[in-house]
């Protein structure tokens, strides 16, 4: 079972366990924090949009934490003209602890929708 998330602009495939890193999230550390879903599959059912919405995914703020530092340097020849810089982004470590769907029944859950491709009649006739 895996679902989509969406947290700062960005969307995340994650499963239960998994352990990732978003944008820096506000909550303080070992606390709990609750996303909703916009795409949740289970083995051969999906659920999307607003039926997905319903679903929650759990999430432990492990720690705060800094990306790699990302160096930009500028340099024109024959002018002397140097110019660096530096960007260090604020990210956040989450733990997926668990994707709740004990309030959706499983009426919900659909099967993948298959594409028919149907013949296109060619009719001819003669005036």
């Amino acid at each position: 079972m895996y679902a989509i998330i969406k947290m700062g602009g960005n969307q995340y495939k994650v499963s239960i366990g998994q352990i990732l890193d978003v944008d820096r999230v506000s909550d303080k550390e070992d606390s709990t924090i609750k996303i909703p879903a916009i795409m949740v599959v289970d083995g051969e059912k999906i659920l999307l949009a607003k039926d997905a919405e319903k679903i929650l995914v759990s999430a432990q703020v492990v720690r705060h934490l800094k990306g790699d530092k990302i160096d930009v340097m500028r340099f024109r020849h024959k002018v002397r003209h140097r110019r660096h810089i530096g960007f260090r982004a604020s990210l956040t470590q989450l733990k997926i602890v668990s994707i709740s769907d004990s309030k959706v029944s499983s009426a919900v859950l659909k099967e993948p929708k298959t594409v028919k491709k149907t013949k296109k009649s060619t009719s001819t006739s003669k005036k």
